[in-house]
C-alpha cells in the first residue's frame, strides 16, 4: 500500500463496514493488516447497518441490535479476547509477525442518522459517521463528502469533474429516496411509480400519488426459501 507510507499524516478510515457482508473475524484481520502497515494511530473504521451496500444487493439494512453485537464482537477480537459469533467461539490467533500484537486499539465510529443509530454510537462508538451533514451532539462527527476542486473556468459537468465526483450521484439518490427528498432531485417531481435500482436488481422502490410520495422507500420483498419436510404434520399434530 504505497499511500500508507507516502502520506504519513493522512488517517486511513475504511467506512462503512457492513456486518452482513463481512464476518467480524475478517474485519478484525483486515484492520490488523492495515494497522501493521500504517500504525494504529492512523487507523479508524466505521460500522453501520449497510444502507447503500445492502441496497446494492437488494437487501434491507440490518437491525441496530445486530450492529451493536457486531461492534462488541469486533472490539473483543481486536483486544485479543475470545468472543462468540453465530454460536461459535472465535479469537485472533496469528503467530508473531503475522499480525500486530493484541490489543489493537483503534477508534470505531458508528454510521448513523436516526435515534436508534445515534444511541448505539453513544454507547459503543468513539464517534459518529453521517452522510451529507454532521450528526450533532458528538465530539467526533465525521461526514461523508464526495467533492472535487474546480479549476479556474472549469464547468461543473466537465468530463474530469464527473470522473472525480460523479459517483456521488448514486449515494445522493439513495439518500433522497430513503429520507423523502426525491422532489429535490433534478426532475424528481416527474417521478411516478419509479424504481431506483442497479442493473438487474430492484433495490429500492418508491411510489408517488397526487399528495407526494406515499412510501419512501418501499422495500422489495425477500424471496422465501421453502423449508424441507421433516415428516411432521400440523394437521396430524405430529411432533417436529
Amino acid at each position: 500500500m504505497p499511500s500508507g507510507g507516502a502520506h504519513r499524516a493522512v488517517r486511513l478510515s475504511p467506512a462503512v463496514l457492513v456486518p452482513t457482508l463481512r464476518h467480524p473475524m475478517a474485519s478484525a484481520s483486515a484492520i490488523g493488516t492495515l494497522v501493521s502497515l500504517a500504525g494504529a494511530e492512523r487507523v479508524a473504521v466505521t460500522v453501520g447497518t449497510g444502507f447503500t451496500g445492502a441496497l446494492t444487493l437488494g437487501q434491507r439494512p440490518v437491525r441496530w441490535t445486530f450492529v451493536a453485537d457486531y461492534v462488541r464482537a469486533l472490539r473483543g477480537l481486536l483486544r485479543g479476547e475470545q468472543v462468540e459469533w453465530n454460536g461459535a467461539p472465535i479469537r485472533m490467533m496469528q503467530y508473531p509477525d503475522f499480525g500486530p500484537p493484541r490489543p489493537i486499539e483503534i477508534p470505531i465510529l458508528v454510521g448513523a442518522a436516526g435515534p436508534k443509530g445515534t444511541a448505539v454510537a453513544r454507547e459503543l462508538g468513539d464517534g459518529v459517521f453521517g452522510a451529507m451533514r454532521p450528526v450533532p451532539g458528538f465530539d467526533w462527527s465525521a461526514v461523508l463528502t464526495c467533492d472535487t476542486v474546480l479549476d479556474e473556468g472549469e464547468h461543473p459537468d466537465s468530463e474530469r469533474v464527473l470522473a472525480a465526483a460523479g459517483h456521488a450521484a448514486g449515494v445522493t439518490m439513495h439518500y433522497a429516496v430513503e429520507f423523502g427528498g426525491v422532489d429535490r432531485l433534478p426532475n424528481g417531481h416527474m417521478a411516478s411509480g419509479s424504481a431506483i435500482s442497479g442493473p438487474g436488481s430492484g433495490v429500492c422502490v418508491f411510489a408517488r400519488g397526487r399528495g407526494g410520495p406515499r412510501r419512501s422507500p418501499r422495500w422489495p420483498s425477500r424471496p422465501r426459501t421453502p423449508r424441507p419436510a421433516r415428516g411432521c404434520s400440523a394437521r396430524a399434530r405430529t411432533p417436529c
